[in-house]
């Protein structure tokens, strides 16, 4: 079975005795803004509570010797495309951003992006070298935006040489030219197994039980019996799905997942 966020929403209603919900597009409801929210801060922590096995994907990130400040004016969340000067004549296809900064491999870049006002807009931008940000380590590169923990990098493509590098934030500081990553994943519902999900649903209905009902009595009940379905649903998993902790380095699992030692 493919579970779907609102069949787990109703799940963990049903474990408040709630009634269930058939449109969360519903705008006169008033608990749905606060399941939804209380949802998505369930799941994110939820999956990073364990290397779940089905949660992993893997990656290959090149990376970059120059960090670049996003202009102020640009859009939050569109597109951007990089030239190596102003006549636009060569692209820089090779490089990675979010809404606040720009890595590449050019000292020097001509940006063409869309501003606050919808229209196009362009902008000479000089870089700084990483090594002026971290002085042990002279590239970087941004986490996948699906990234949840649990984070290992290694500088080979069968997984097998571990690289130096530290993540702080949502950025990967090294000295290697790639890696090729590890990672548990903000992943789709319906990846999610059954023996989660019945974990899960307890879970979620803590979260939800002091906005919704209050009810001490339940929050009891639910406190107790949490921790047996978050030890089924990893004993299985373990037992399925035979993955390694990183080579058995659990200092590096930790290491992961708490962002480095910067």
């Amino acid at each position: 079975m493919a579970f779907t966020a609102s069949d787990i929403k109703n799940l963990a209603l049903t474990e408040l005795n709630h009634e269930n919900i058939s449109d969360w597009n519903d705008q006169y409801n008033t608990d749905i803004p606060i399941i939804n929210q209380q949802y998505a801060l369930a799941k994110s922590v939820a999956l990073s509570m364990y290397q779940w096995s089905w949660a992993f994907k893997y990656a290959v990130l090149p990376t970059f010797a120059y960090v670049f400040d996003m202009p102020s004016g640009r859009k939050a969340d569109t597109a951007i495309s990089l030239y190596t000067d102003s006549t636009m004549a060569t692209q820089i296809t090779e490089f990675t951003n979010d809404n606040y900064k720009i890595y590449a491999d050019a000292n020097s870049v001509y940006l063409e992006y869309v501003d606050t006002n919808d229209a196009q807009a362009f902008a000479t931008l000089t870089g700084s070298a990483i090594t002026n940000t971290v002085s042990l380590y002279k590239r970087a590169t941004l986490l996948p935006t699906d990234f949840i923990g649990y984070l290992a990098a290694f500088t080979d493509e069968n997984m097998r040489i571990l690289g130096n590098y530290v993540n702080v934030g949502n950025v990967i500081y090294t000295n290697n030219d790639k890696l090729y990553i590890k990672y548990v994943a903000d992943v789709d519902e319906s990846v999610f197994t059954p023996e989660f999900v019945d974990w899960f649903k307890i879970f979620l209905a803590q979260r939800l039980n002091g906005y919704l009902n209050g009810d001490m009595q339940r929050q009891q009940l639910l406190t107790g019996e949490e921790p047996f379905f978050f030890r089924k649903a990893k004993n299985i998993d373990s037992k399925r799905n035979k993955h390694d902790s990183l080579d058995g380095n659990p200092i590096l699992w930790i290491r992961g997942k708490l962002g480095g030692g910067m």
